[in-house]
């Protein structure tokens, strides 16, 4: 089947396609009109709303313009597979650094792509580990009852998966904050791009979620949010953008910087070794 759209690949559809191009004109102009009509546009970006008010691309009467057909020769190539210590090299090294004035932001929707295949490689290891071992959800403990290593194993990484979901979802969340607060930052500021990004991480209309640890209404709050922020860059200017990078640099603060840095190589760190350590299962003698 057709796979889904590169987080790059989204986005460039939403600068650089006649269609992406045409629905962000469109519904800008919409939010112009609101405005010149009175409505108050004023941004409070510190608060989480459940209403986006503003956000034109959340009207439940405009979810037909999001009904996108990337077309076969658009869909995003399958790049799952790739070494994990390629994907630790170009994360952790290259692109999310521990000094966040040295993080290379550019390159942020390319790694986040390889974070999610590195997801669905994890995922695929443990099917085929249980495949090989002839288990599944519901009979795994009456076929391993008298396979107490491999038991074991498997209720070990029963833990893990609740531990690394966790782990993805913050990484998941995090690292689009801190991608967004950076367009934010861009110069010279250019709403429709800024909307592009905004529309490729939070995007208006998401049917599934990488897992149960993200909800959709959380993200929507996140898109509330940085739809303020937009219209407040849009009026005020960019400066506005340094409080909140000061903020989310305090290590004690939610999304800190740190912290987010901590979650991405936990998650990379446990994802590679429950890879590892599924694909060296080869049959119950394995266990033996």
């Amino acid at each position: 089947g057709q796979q889904l759209p590169t987080l790059k690949q989204a986005n460039q559809w939403w600068q650089y396609e006649p269609n992406g191009k045409l629905v962000i004109e469109f519904l800008t102009s919409l939010q112009k009109g609101s405005a010149q009509k009175g409505e108050s546009t004023t941004a409070k970006p510190d608060e989480l709303s459940d209403l986006c008010e503003f956000d034109k691309f959340m009207d439940a009467n405009h979810q037909l313009l999001f009904d996108i057909d990337m077309g076969p020769d658009k869909v995003g190539r399958r790049i799952e597979g790739l070494p994990t210590r390629f994907i630790e090299n170009i994360c952790l090294n290259k692109v999310f650094k521990q000094n966040y004035d040295d993080v290379d932001f550019n390159q942020a929707l390319t790694c986040l792509d390889y974070l999610r295949d590195l997801e669905c490689t994890r995922r695929n290891s443990l099917r085929e580990a249980a495949l090989t071992l002839g288990i599944s959800k519901e009979n795994w403990r009456n076929v391993l009852a008298e396979e107490p290593e491999a038991y074991r194993w498997v209720s070990m990484v029963q833990k893990q998966e609740l531990a690394i979901e966790s782990s993805y979802a913050a990484v998941f969340i995090d690292l689009r904050i801190w991608t967004m607060v950076h367009e934010l930052q861009s110069e010279p500021f250019y709403k429709p791009n800024v909307l592009a990004m905004l529309n490729t991480l939070f995007p208006p209309s998401m049917k599934e979620m990488p897992n149960d640890k993200v909800d959709i209404k959380t993200l929507n709050k996140y898109r509330t949010t940085f739809y303020h922020y937009i219209l407040a860059v849009e009026s005020k200017g960019t400066g506005i953008v340094k409080e909140i990078v000061e903020k989310l640099l305090d290590p004690k603060t939610k999304h800190s910087w740190p912290e987010t840095r901590n979650h991405l190589e936990g998650f990379i760190t446990l994802a590679d070794s429950m890879i590892k350590e599924a694909k060296a299962v080869d049959g119950l003698e394995f266990f033996r």
